[in-house]
């Protein structure tokens, strides 16, 4: 768990909040920081119980889509920031810390390095969170359900950010709820949902990277703090400028929404898919001859009804069961002998 990434996050958003009183943009600048620290507390900890309960070639068959889309997304960066890539592996295996992938690349240090290098770093959020955007809406598409855009984003008080919340969610869940019948696209889209919500978060070594070039350039780290100020200003006196400040304000807020609408997307995918996660693992600890049973009993429950969910349930009910029998068969034993 990388706490102390968590914890700089946490302090930023606090120092954000306490500065920026009175300004348009501070519940946008506040909850960014928040919501990073959130959704790389819940990504580690999905990725730490992933390889700790499913090793070797599952982990990776897991893990895969969002490390390679992961470390496309630093390549395409690195490459639009003029780097040279000096070595790139979209998939490989560590024995000690799971699946990984890695880009390596070199550009000439300058005043504007920490800038470059906090792009390529973060590069990650925006790749995989507007794909898994992407996802979502293909299956609206499919399904005539509601599309996701920045205009469901609205920070000003904590019922509106709640109610971004929850409709996100929603609309993850309600994919279940529009399917009547097994689809290969909807587990297809499900699956891939999943895994790229697991490679969103930049890694550690995008954190470092990002941290040490702001130290070592401190003129161009500067540089970043006075855009950001302007940012800030700009949107408070936007009418100094006339329509073209108007322009600039309106982009400014759509940009920040757009960023809180990825992590709320982020966030929101990484709960929801804690169930989904928490079966499969299950089903996977169990027998083979149990595996087999609760696959037939699926397959033969879907066949007679031809109901999906109904299918699921018997499925998820034919995993547990035999991993939680006991729990019951002691309550029973427990009353008997009580009697």
């Amino acid at each position: 768990m990388r706490i102390t990434t968590i914890s700089f996050f946490l302090v930023i958003s606090c120092i954000s909040w306490v500065l920026l009183d009175g300004f348009i943009l501070r519940n946008y600048i506040s909850l960014i920081p928040l919501l990073f620290a959130i959704q790389i507390f819940l990504n580690d900890f999905l990725e730490s119980y992933l390889f700790m309960s499913v090793r070797g070639r599952l982990f990776s068959f897991l893990i895969a889509p969002g490390t390679i889309m992961h470390e496309i997304s630093h390549y395409v960066a690195a490459k639009l920031m003029g780097c040279k890539i000096t070595r790139i592996s979209l998939f490989h295996t560590d024995s000690t810390m799971g699946t990984l992938g890695s880009v390596e690349y070199r550009y000439k240090e300058n005043m504007l390095s920490p800038i470059k290098s906090l792009i390529i770093g973060f590069a990650p959020f925006f790749g995989c969170g507007l794909i898994l955007i992407a996802l979502f809406n293909f299956y609206y598409l499919n399904t005539e359900g509601n599309f996701l855009t920045a205009e469901i984003v609205n920070v000003d008080n904590m019922q509106e950010i709640k109610d971004s919340f929850v409709l996100i969610i929603e609309s993850f869940y309600s994919q279940f709820l529009k399917i009547d019948s097994l689809r290969p696209l909807f587990i297809i889209v499900l699956y891939l949902q999943i895994c790229l919500g697991l490679g969103v978060a930049p890694s550690s070594t995008d954190f470092k990277g990002s941290l040490k070039s702001l130290i070592r350039h401190p003129i161009g780290t500067l540089i970043l703090i006075i855009l950001l100020i302007a940012l800030v200003f700009l949107t408070e006196k936007s009418m100094m400028l006339g329509d073209y400040g108007s322009i600039l304000s309106v982009n400014i807020i759509l940009t920040m929404k757009w960023i809180v609408l990825l992590s709320l997307v982020s966030i929101s995918l990484l709960i929801a898919s804690i169930p989904f996660i928490f079966i499969g693992i299950k089903f996977l600890e169990n027998s083979w001859a149990f595996r087999l049973i609760s696959l037939l009993l699926c397959i033969s429950v879907y066949m007679l009804s031809r109901d999906i969910k109904v299918a699921g349930l018997i499925f998820i009910l034919a995993i547990l069961l035999p991993r939680y029998s006991g729990i019951f068969l002691k309550k029973r034993r427990d009353s008997l002998g009580g009697k």
